[in-house]
Parts: structure tokens; sequence; C-alpha cells
């Protein structure tokens, strides 16, 4: 995997209506008939499954798109590959990542930058 958005670890202000994993080379899937299974997004906080809307690939992304977006709140995400649903056009095989290895937060309302005497904060 070349680039994650929303990043691994990133907090969210607004909304999440889809998710993209970008890799360093173009990917299919090994399997057409399987892959929405695959892919799994989990709300941990809600101990929830995430239903997905559709999963895409073009070229060298795979887009997971919502329904509509991710509600509100503070929540966090995993998202969980299985391995062998993508390879490249080689035919080598993406491992997948683990129920862990791609998290991020989705909060309500917009980031607020205000001033303090020490200068400039975000609240986090």
């Amino acid at each position: 995997m070349e680039e994650l958005n929303p990043d691994d670890g990133s907090m969210i202000y607004g909304d999440v209506e889809s998710i993209t994993v970008t890799f360093d080379k173009n990917v299919r899937w090994v399997d057409e008939g399987s892959a929405d299974n695959r892919v799994l997004v989990f709300n941990q906080a809600a101990n929830i499954l995430v239903i997905v809307d559709e999963i895409t690939i073009d070229d060298n992304q795979l887009v997971v798109e919502f329904d509509g977006p991710l509600p509100e709140g503070t929540y966090t995400y995993s998202v969980n590959n299985e391995a062998g649903i993508i390879e490249d056009l080689a035919g080598n095989e993406f491992n997948g990542s683990g129920v862990n290895d791609w998290e991020f937060e989705v909060r309500q309302g917009s980031k607020r930058v205000y001033h303090t005497k020490a200068g400039l904060n975000t609240p986090g």
C-alpha cells in the first residue's frame, strides 16, 4: 500500500462517504465475485460492521463507498482487507491488512482553532 485516505491514525472533522487505498501498482480482484464481503469496515465504538455500498478498483486504487456519510460522533473505524483478494497485474497477491492496521476517527462538528497565551492551539 502506498497511501490510505483517510490516513491511518487521522482524525476527520466532517463527512466521510468513502475511503481509498492507493497501491504502488495497478491492481485487480483475484476473484470478482467474492470481493464485497472481504473488505470490512468496523465501527469500534458501536461494536458493529459498517454497511458498505460499493467497492471498486480503478487502476491502482481500491475505493470503498458508503450509502451516506459515516455517523457523526467520536468513533474509531477499523478496516480489514483479507489476504489474497487483490493482486497486481503480474499476479502478486496483496497480503491484506489486519483488524487494527488502518484506523481513523470521525468527530462531530468542525475543528476549531483558538488563541491561548502560549499561542495557537487546536483541540484534539
